[in-house]
């Protein structure tokens, strides 16, 4: 949050000299009402941070500016190395005794919460096209070796209703609401949280109303299980970067740090679904209320345009009185 405070400041033009401009927030109690003024009071806004301490060895670059909503954030973040010196695999522990992939495996089924309705469309349980549903199908082909369909889409009235179900394991992941940092810090969420996958889609700035950002969201409890998820989404966006489809899925890479289960995961999410690009497609030839894509919602890749998104912010900041 505090790190946001320093991207919100320099959007609305607060600096150092002006920080007492830089709203209060409730999430933290009395005592830290003002502590995002004093941060930024501290240090400067980012910007005033990156021309003090970088800007001279390093000139501020698109990818470290501001998105103000024209160009894409859809990023596809590497993986790292998946190999070892000698081309092997690199190994992980495979699913947790007790944790979440292995319970879920032995029940054969995922159990994904979906909102009822959204600005990607309403809920229909048979044969749903929207973006959050397919998404949630995209983990289960991951967890079942390409069967999307040992899933379970239960649907939810209210944002409240999917973030309760996760608290009390009535479902695995919550798809299709905005991210909203402030729901971890209400009463009943204080000994949870919450983990959010990358966004898989930016509500268009023509559209009115609140702030969009749809993810997966999982419980903090299980790294490995929020781990899972995380990448599965990173992957769709690592695909279409690749020019990888549903019809060339093989060219994903392998990988066992989820132990050997999973080595084809990757490629099983995007031979069942295909990569971001016809996700997004599939999901506006069926969904009328689906905004065409761009904007936010384009690939962010070489060259790169503006990556840092002040717009995740706002919701746990309250207007000075």
């Amino acid at each position: 949050s505090v790190v946001q405070a320093l991207l919100v400041a320099e959007e609305r033009n607060i600096t150092q000299s002006t920080a007492d401009a830089f709203p209060d927030t409730s999430f933290f109690g009395d005592r830290h009402k003002g502590m995002f003024r004093n941060a930024i009071a501290a240090v400067g806004n980012y910007g005033e941070i990156y021309a003090r301490h970088v800007e001279q060895a390093i000139p501020r670059q698109p990818i470290n500016v501001l998105n103000t909503g024209d160009s894409g954030l859809i990023f596809a973040h590497p993986f790292g190395n998946l190999i070892d010196r000698f081309g092997n695999l690199i190994n992980g522990p495979g699913p947790v005794d007790g944790g979440v992939i292995e319970r879920i495996l032995a029940s054969e089924q995922l159990v994904c919460g979906v909102s009822a309705e959204s600005l990607l469309g309403r809920f229909e349980a048979a044969d749903n096209k929207r973006m959050d549903v397919l998404f949630c199908r995209a983990v289960a082909a991951a967890l079942f070796k390409g069967a999307w369909e040992n899933v379970i889409i239960e649907e939810k009235k209210l944002e409240n209703d999917g973030f309760n179900a996760l608290i009390d394991g009535q479902i695995d992941v919550w798809s299709g609401t905005g991210i909203t940092f402030g729901i971890n810090l209400t009463e009943r969420r204080k000994e949870h949280g919450f983990s959010y996958s990358q966004p898989y889609f930016f509500k268009p700035a023509e559209v009115k109303g609140r702030s969009e950002m749809h993810a997966l969201v999982t419980l903090e409890d299980d790294p490995q299980f929020t781990a899972f998820v995380y990448w599965v989404v990173a992957a769709f966006f690592y695909a279409e970067e690749e020019e990888i489809t549903q019809k060339n899925a093989h060219e994903m890479p392998r990988v066992n740090l989820f132990g050997p289960k999973f080595t084809r995961m990757f490629r099983d999410a995007i031979l069942a679904m295909g990569n971001y690009g016809e996700i997004y497609d599939q999901s506006k030839e069926n969904i009328e209320t689906m905004p065409p894509r761009g904007g936010r919602n384009m690939l962010n890749n070489d060259p790169y345009e503006p990556q840092h998104n002040p717009a995740l912010f706002p919701n746990i900041i309250t207007p000075n009185l």
